[in-house]
């Protein structure tokens, strides 16, 4: 299914690295993430780097996809997601009829 190194992490993404990008999938979602090792490594250091500072936050990571990978911090804990497009509009569509 995937390149090496392939895993599945608890909150339904899936990583792995293929001809030197490195390459998570949120299937339930449709979303791929996709950048070079070592901009992801690079990246994905100085996020890590970046949120042990603070106790709670998020970092943004741009790959090669128009999908976003999301790291967030929240206390001790640690979260990763991706996103495709802005729910800006939806969340204000939704929100006008609350």
């Amino acid at each position: 299914m995937g390149g090496t190194n392939q895993i599945s992490t608890n909150n339904g993404l899936r990583m792995h690295i293929n001809n030197g990008d490195v390459h998570i999938h949120d299937d339930a979602n449709s979303h791929k993430f996709i950048s070079p090792c070592k901009i992801f490594k690079k990246d994905a250091q100085e996020a890590i780097d970046a949120l042990s500072r603070r106790s709670e936050g998020v970092s943004k990571i741009k790959g090669t996809t128009g999908t976003i990978l999301y790291l967030l911090r929240d206390g001790k804990d640690y979260h990763m997601f991706l996103s495709g497009s802005s729910m800006k509009t939806e969340l204000k569509k939704f929100i006008k009829d609350c």
